[in-house]
């Protein structure tokens, strides 16, 4: 009634019940008991490992009780891995992790851990870790600049940061060298040394390292400031004189002190036209000297050196031109030349001596005054002049002077010259002004005119008479008084003007003489008679022929009525009807003639009277209050009889129809109406009466007095109308007796909006309103007005106007890339489009233009990007409505700018190794699209990178660019700008010249072995040209005065990102280098890179072996180098290779433990081998450059010595055999072949089977291998001799006669591996015999006795068993290689 239940959890709680099971059915549970298994001691903690700035571990498992806490001891072993410790602490945690930022950073703990629950303390975990690692609290120590002459490069050198400092692996030392706060190399080294090349000479730098571990970099090291060496100065450049100097650029890069120039001036033509060989040497601060005291425009060889604080450098040496100064004496000889030309003179003059020049004379400049002003005053380049186009008979000053290059030399003297007469032209504009006969003197008048000679020929008097009379003068001056000649008559005039020269020629010409006043009036002037009473007629006759005195232009006549001009008129006709004149009515009438001056005198006066006519028509017949009345009629100059009047009433009422007549006479001009019938219509006829009869009828229709009208217009309607401005309406009459009044008008209201537009008053029944608004809604009423009052409105009509014609648009301007305009003004009608012509006249305001071209518009704006950009447009725009188009309007205008869509056209001007100088042209009129404001310039690389920017304003059209990369190519883009932006690019290609290499780039060492290394570099980036070679550089650091140069070829030239590789060899191991890479050119050797060092690898070990026996291998090893601060490890290698009479078993076995050696042994064993075993031993040296290349060999440790020797007895012989028992060495394994050896008894001394290789019959007859059998197939009974192979040896037939020596022994080696292909011989254990081949029995001991004596026989016997000894002691104890030189596996020397 117990139980133990096993196996559970510890720390579990677990509930326990139990019941009775009986025959039958199980029993009731007990009461459920609760129990919780006891505790146990943990297991060991797992996992433990360093978690960043945490010691963490898993607890132990399983866990199932609760860990207390967990005891860790921490012993520091070595601090910050540099220093060793013994420090102790203990402490106890609750969770299983330990933070480690209290403990030193970067050292070794040896750590034990161990959990505790209630049941105690579990076992211990032991571990050893390294703390995290922190930032250096300190700097390289020890910063030093080590001297170099190297004016380019500074070395600087530091010791570790102290230990307990550094707080971590200093893996890189991160170095910043400055150059006035600009960091000039900021780069990372693993060594801690630095040489910083390609810097400037003669500068101040300042320089701080600091040590990098894994977290961040530590503090910088105190600044040290260093000074770059300098360096003897390169050629002065650019030398060239500038004005008065002469000047050069100090050798580049300057940054060395340039001390003085040394300058040798030796002067070779002095004025360009004597030859010279005067020196002189002077000394200069500056890159300039002054040339003013030299002579001038002289030739001077010039050598120029700049010396600094290095030396002096290289010189430069330039042939220069002084400059010029002003001419000191003017052309010599000046003379004048005979001309007959009355136009031109010639001078002519002889060059300017020399020395005195001072200069190239350009040009002459010489000046032809007349009375001191300048004539003419050019420049010529020849020695002499003729001027034209001079005026004859004039006076000129002339002088000449030579020009150089700077100012006008002074003037020759004065030379006064005359030009001669000429043969005067012809007198021009002869003219008669006034009473003068005029004409203008040959032009030019230069010379003096004598006299002129004038011949008169009269040919018609006063123009009506012809006449043939002749006359002729001579005057001085150029006219002649006219009036002593016949006054408006024709004269044939011939003038000629004289001068020195001779009499010119003629000039005729027709002249008329002045007129003067008529001295008669017109004859016989005469009235006509005339039935009309409105009208006289008068004619006259022409005044006679001589007493016109010029031309009777007009006739004018006087017409007067009681003195007072009636008409008074010109006419060019000798008669005259005057109209309109008043019937029954006197007047007078004179009439005179008129010539070009003055009226002559009148004719005698004539009397006439009009006759009487018929009346008019009276006029004016209206209707005056309760009277008709009118107008007598007009004009009334007759007297009026009386008046003839007839009524007709045709309508009572103004709606009645009647036809009522009556007549009447009246004495005045009015009947009265009260006795008519009032507001009636009457058609009335009245006709006026004089003494010549009764005049035309009038008739009239009037209509009596009217009354108010009751009702209004009717019918009103709105009249069709084109008008877009006026409204047309009608209406009718008021209703026939609702008017009874005249409706005198009409009063009309015309509103828009309830507005009125217009109110007024017609008397039609219509009207027609203006100036209103186009296309817009109107209302109309109209109301009818008698006499007295107003009567009642009509019906209101809406009315709307028609569109109308638009007006001309305005404001045409342009606004940015659109032509606006404003709408027709007012702007009521909607405008369907716009009408634009365009008229191209000007493009891009550089081409004149006609091009046409029309668009049409919906809105009032037109696009001009379709139009030519920055061109002259003459625009014409008109409007269109639904009634038509409107007016043009006109305007010219200048499209916007845009950009160029051309670029310049660009040429190369100069190419450099860093330098290219371009020019362009404008661009293309047409192309520019705007005002070209400036031109910018950029250079790109290959790569599209921007390098390279500026603007050039305009004029400017080039431009240089400087600081660029040599040998490399360039895109040189030049657009033009306009206001707008940029335009289309002109693009130019281009390549700068080679010139030295820059450095090459990730210089690095791989591949190193003890004599060689690989060395790779990539190619310069720029390379400036193509590379076509390398320099290497490598020197001993142990002995820098050892130094190699090696030049390596490329091939081809790969660019600027080309890998190269290079093996350098021939070196020595285990030595300390230096190597440098540097590029070239055609130009020349660019920079060496940095140093990079390198340690080469140890030798390969040279091996002997000294001696092998059954368990040990004895090793002889040659004493490697140990340079300071580098260890040396010898590791040793070894494994079986086979066990040699074990054929079948296993080969290659897996190699021992390898051995490390910190020294370097002389002699090392290799001990407790296993015998007749083939070893592989592999030795290598490893130091902190790396390992040294393995040496692969092999020993065989030798067999055990057998116990006995194997046993060979006589059977039987003949002639040519010898039969023989042969009998094995038992359970001795160590037996590669069992061999059978025959010597023949030659009477020289026996070989034996020592100091050589055994061979068969074929290559020894008489020294042989008979036969050879493997160890378990050795026959008990063999014949020698039988003619047989056995194992590839002849088992060649004995010679009769012959005798014998014959040995039975092992061959303990003798097997072959892949690598040796020859048969190695062993250890010899034998059985000897000598025996002759006849029929004598053998004797027990194998010898047979042959006819010599038993004495010989006996001392034989002797003999071989002395041998037997002797060769025993020989053959069983020396090394298995004694005698044979075993090549090594794989490189490496074995030495014997």
């Amino acid at each position: 009634m117990s139980v133990t239940i096993t196996h559970l959890i510890p720390c579990t709680s677990y509930t326990f019940t139990v019941s009775g099971r009986g025959s039958g059915r199980q029993g009731p549970n007990s009461e459920t008991i609760t129990a919780i298994t006891a505790a146990e001691v943990p297991e060991s903690v797992a996992n433990i490992g360093v978690n960043e700035t945490n010691l963490v571990w898993d607890a132990p498992s399983p866990l199932t009780c609760e860990m207390l806490q967990y005891h860790i001891h921490l012993n520091l072993i070595k601090i910050d891995q540099c220093q060793p410790s013994n420090r102790n602490q203990s402490v106890t945690v609750k969770e299983p992790n330990l933070d480690l930022l209290g403990l030193e950073p970067y050292s070794t703990y040896h750590v034990t851990i161990s959990a505790e629950s209630a049941a105690g303390i579990g076992q211990q975990s032991t571990v050893e870790i390294t703390t995290p690692q922190k930032d250096a609290t300190a700097s390289p120590a020890n910063v030093t600049i080590k001297n170099s002459t190297n004016p380019q490069a500074l070395m600087f050198s530091w010791q570790e940061i102290p230990c307990g400092e550094r707080r971590g692996v200093i893996q890189s030392y991160n170095y910043t060298l400055r150059n006035n706060s600009s960091v000039v190399e900021q780069d990372v080294v693993n060594i801690m040394s630095v040489t910083i090349t390609h810097l400037i000479p003669c500068t101040s730098y300042t320089f701080t390292v600091s040590g990098r571990g894994f977290g961040r970099q530590g503090p910088n090291s105190e600044t040290i400031t260093a000074i770059t060496a300098a360096e003897v100065p390169e050629r002065v450049a650019n030398i060239g004189v500038n004005e008065t100097n002469l000047l050069w650029d100090a050798p580049s890069p300057l940054t060395c002190k340039m001390l003085q120039y040394h300058i040798h001036l030796n002067l070779i033509k002095i004025d360009q036209c004597q030859p010279s060989d005067r020196n002189q040497s002077v000394t200069v601060k500056e890159p300039n000297l002054d040339l003013l005291r030299l002579e001038p425009y002289s030739t001077y060889r010039v050598t120029i050196s700049a010396e600094s604080a290095a030396g002096i450098g290289p010189q430069t040496i330039v042939e220069i031109i002084t400059p010029q100064k002003d001419a000191t004496a003017s052309p010599a000889n000046v003379t004048i030349k005979n001309s007959t030309n009355p136009r031109a003179l010639v001078f002519s003059w002889q060059e300017i001596p020399c020395r005195e020049r001072r200069g190239v004379i350009q040009s002459y400049n010489y000046t032809l005054r007349n009375n001191s002003s300048v004539v003419e005053q050019d420049v010529v380049n020849t020695m002499s002049v003729t001027i034209r186009h001079l005026i004859p008979c004039t006076s000129y000053t002339f002088t000449v002077s030579g020009r150089g290059f700077g100012r006008q030399g002074p003037n020759s003297e004065t030379i006064t010259a005359i030009t001669a007469a000429e043969v005067p032209e012809g007198v021009a504009n002869i003219g008669v002004n006034e009473t003068n006969l005029v004409w203008d003197a040959p032009s030019p008048l230069t010379c003096e005119m004598l006299q002129y000679h004038i011949r008169l020929n009269l040919i018609k008097i006063d123009q009506c008479q012809p006449s043939d009379r002749n006359q002729s003068f001579t005057v001085k001056e150029p006219n002649l008084d006219l009036l002593s000649l016949e006054p408006y008559s024709t004269y044939h005039v011939t003038i000629s003007a004289e001068s020195a020269a001779g009499i010119g020629p003629q000039t005729i010409v027709e002249i008329t003489t002045p007129l003067k006043d008529a001295t008669a009036s017109p004859a016989n002037v005469t009235l006509k008679n005339s039935t009309n009473p409105q009208a006289l007629m008068f004619l006259w006759q022409e005044i006679p022929c001589g007493e016109r005195r010029g031309v009777i232009k007009s006739y004018n006549y006087t017409l007067r009525n009681n003195s007072s001009v009636v008409e008074q008129d010109v006419v060019n006709t000798m008669s005259v009807t005057i109209t309109d004149l008043i019937p029954c009515t006197s007047y007078t009438f004179t009439v005179s003639g008129r010539g070009s001056r003055r009226q002559g005198p009148n004719s005698e006066t004539i009397t006439a009277i009009t006759a009487a006519e018929v009346p008019e028509r009276v006029a004016n017949i209206v209707v005056n209050e309760t009277n008709l009345v009118w107008d007598a009629p007009s004009p009334l100059t007759c007297e009026m009889l009386q008046y003839h009047i007839h009524l007709n009433l045709i309508k009572i009422d103004q709606c009645q129809p009647s036809d009522r007549n009556q007549s009447v006479t009246v004495k005045e001009p009015n009947l009265d109406l009260l006795s008519l019938e009032p507001y009636s219509t009457y058609h009335v006829t009245i006709s006026a009466e004089s003494a010549a009869g009764i005049g035309p009828q009038t008739t009239v229709e009037i209509t009596t007095p009217q009354k108010d009208a009751t009702a209004s217009p009717a019918n009103v309607t709105l009249k069709n109308s084109t008008n877009p401005q006026a409204l047309m309406f009608s209406w009718q009459e008021i209703p026939c007796g609702e008017r009874r009044d005249i409706i005198q008008s009409y009063n009309y209201t015309l509103r828009n909006n309830s507005s009125v537009v217009e109110q007024d008053v017609v008397n039609t029944m219509s009207v027609t309103i203006t100036d209103l608004i186009p296309c817009t809604s109107y209302t109309f009423t109209v109301s009818g007005r008698g006499s007295r009052r107003q009567g009642p409105n009509s019906e209101t009509i809406t009315a709307i106007t028609a569109a109308e014609v638009p007006e001309g648009v305005a404001n045409i301007e342009v606004n940015e890339t659109n032509l606006v305009w404003d709408a027709p003004s007012p702007l009521t009608c909607e405008m369907l489009q716009y009408h634009i012509h365009l008229n191209l006249i000007k493009i891009d305001q550089c081409q004149p233009s006609d091009r046409n071209q029309s668009f049409t518009v919906k809105e009032p704006n037109l696009d001009l990007l379709s139009l030519e950009p920055y061109s002259t447009y003459h625009v014409t725009i008109s409007a269109e409505s639904a009634a038509g188009i409107g007016p043009q309007t006109t305007m010219e205008i200048l499209t916007p700018q845009r950009v160029p869509t051309r670029g310049p056209r660009v040429r190369i001007t100069s190419v450099t190794a860093d330098s290219v100088s371009v020019a362009w042209t404008e661009i293309e009129c047409g192309y520019r699209n705007g005002f070209v404001q400036s031109y910018k310039l950029n250079v790109l690389s290959a790569e599209d990178t921007l390098l390279y920017f500026t603007e050039v304003e305009r004029p400017g059209l080039n431009c240089s660019v400087s600081d660029l990369t040599p040998f490399t190519q360039y895109f040189i883009y030049i657009f033009g700008l306009t206001s707008i932006g940029k335009g289309v690019t002109s693009e130019l290609q281009i390549e700068t010249l080679e010139s030295i290499p820059t450095v090459p780039r990730n210089v690095i060492v791989f591949n190193m072995t003890a004599f060689s290394f690989r060395l790779c570099w990539i190619s310069p980036n720029p390379t400036n040209g193509i590379v076509i070679g390398y320099m290497i550089n490598y020197i001993t650091l142990d002995n820098r005065n050892r130094t190699y140069q090696l030049k390596y070829d490329t091939i081809e030239h790969h660019g600027a990102n080309t890998r190269y590789w290079y093996t350098v060899d021939n070196l020595q191991a285990n030595t300390h280098y230096a190597v440098q890479v540097a590029a070239f050119t055609s130009v020349g050797i660019g920079p060496m890179s940095l140093e990079t060092e390198i340690y080469t690898k140890p030798d390969i070990v040279y091996v002997n072996v000294l001696y092998t026996n059954e368990q040990v291998v004895m090793l002889s090893l040659e004493n490697e180098l140990n340079p300071i601060g580098r260890n040396v490890t010898y590791y040793i290698k070894y494994r079986q290779l086979q066990k040699i009479f074990e054929p079948n078993g296993e080969i290659y076995f897996d190699w021992f433990p390898t051995i490390l050696l910190n020294e370097s042994p002389k002699t090392y064993l290799l001990e407790s081998l296993e015998p007749a075993t083939v070893y592989e031993i592999e030795i290598f040296v490893r130091t902190s450059a790396g390992e040294g290349e393995p040496v692969n060999f092999t020993a065989t440790t030798l067999a055990p010595a057998a116990k006995m020797k194997p046993k060979m007895t006589i059977v039987s012989r003949s002639d040519t055999t010898i039969t023989v028992n042969l009998k094995t060495i038992d359970d001795y394994i160590y037996v590669r072949n069992y061999s059978i050896l025959v010597e023949k008894k030659t009477g020289g001394k026996r070989q034996g089977i020592v100091g050589e290789f055994l061979l068969n019959y074929q290559e020894n007859p008489n020294h042989y291998i008979t036969a050879s059998f493997a160890r378990n197939n050795v026959p008990v009974k063999f014949i020698i001799g039988n003619g047989e192979t056995y194992a590839d040896y002849y088992n060649a037939p004995l010679t009769e006669g012959s005798s014998y020596y014959l040995t039975f022994f092992i061959e303990k080696h003798g097997y072959e591996t892949e690598e040796l292909s020859q048969t190695e011989r062993g250890t010899f254990l034998k059985a000897e015999t000598i025996i002759t081949t006849d029929e004598q029995s053998p004797t027990k001991f194998g010898l047979i006795i042959g006819p010599s004596s038993l004495f010989v026989a006996a001392v034989v016997l002797i003999l071989i068993l002395v041998l037997v000894m002797l060769k025993r002691k020989r053959y069983c104890s020396f090394p298995v290689n004694q005698d044979f030189q075993l090549e090594p596996i794989k490189k490496g020397k074995l030495l014997k």
